[in-house]
């Protein structure tokens, strides 16, 4: 996950840096790239949670199955990770490096609390820590965002929660094969493939704009480009 946010801060900033001086379409580009970085990050983390029994079964065994519950919420905070950073650059093009520190000082304070409230509880209480400060620190991105753009805070949400919501229906799927006695490797490979298939359809279906910036910046690459010729 953190080589998704450092690639993603590096293609994002110097992007956005182009048309810095048209909020329009500064604005237009930040909210693609919202949605992009959404489309594949809710599906690719709800899939992982929904999918971790099995996971960690396949992976390392039984015995590490206790585990499970700390690599949910693990997965459920990485979510919001990506996106906040997206926002972070956004401040930095716009010349707001004071939102960045505010930002970022708020954060430390409210990690550092939220740490050690949750050392009381042993690891369960740390990573459920880690989970409220990404959620603390998606939401409070949203927050600065809207007070220094012509953006507001349900605005931006419509850019995320249907990549999450649809993540979530596509899983289900996964769910109901946890209920078998089939082999983890066997659940894991028909939960994954069915909820990808389920996921690819209902983008398909609703004709998502970002599905087909994405898919069409996929077709360019050129081992997609070998395949199409064959």
């Amino acid at each position: 996950m953190r080589v998704v946010q450092e690639v993603m801060g590096n293609v994002t900033y110097p992007i956005l840096a182009t048309v810095q001086h048209d909020q329009g379409r500064l604005l237009g580009v930040y909210r693609q790239y919202i949605r992009l970085t959404a489309l594949v990050i809710e599906w690719s983390m709800i899939t992982m949670a929904a999918n971790s029994r099995f996971l960690v079964a396949v992976l390392y065994g039984d015995l590490w199955l206790p585990c499970v519950f700390f690599v949910q919420l693990l997965c459920l905070g990485m979510m919001f990770d990506p996106l906040s950073n997206i926002n972070s650059n956004l401040y930095s093009v716009l010349g707001r490096t004071d939102i960045t520190l505010k930002k970022e000082s708020i954060l430390r304070v409210f990690g550092v609390c939220a740490m050690l409230a949750g050392a009381w509880f042993s690891v369960a209480g740390i990573c459920i820590a880690g989970l409220l400060t990404s959620l603390f620190a998606f939401s409070l991105s949203l927050y600065l965002t809207s007070t220094i753009c012509a953006l507001t805070m349900r605005q931006q949400l419509r850019d995320f929660v249907p990549y999450l919501l649809i993540s979530i229906l596509v899983n289900l799927p996964s769910v109901l094969l946890a209920q078998t006695e089939w082999a983890p490797l066997a659940i894991l490979a028909l939960g994954g493939g069915s909820s990808l298939a389920l996921y690819i359809l209902i983008l398909y279906l609703r004709r998502d704009a970002a599905g087909r910036c994405l898919w069409n910046f996929l077709k360019e690459q050129p081992v997609l480009k070998k395949l199409s010729f064959k």
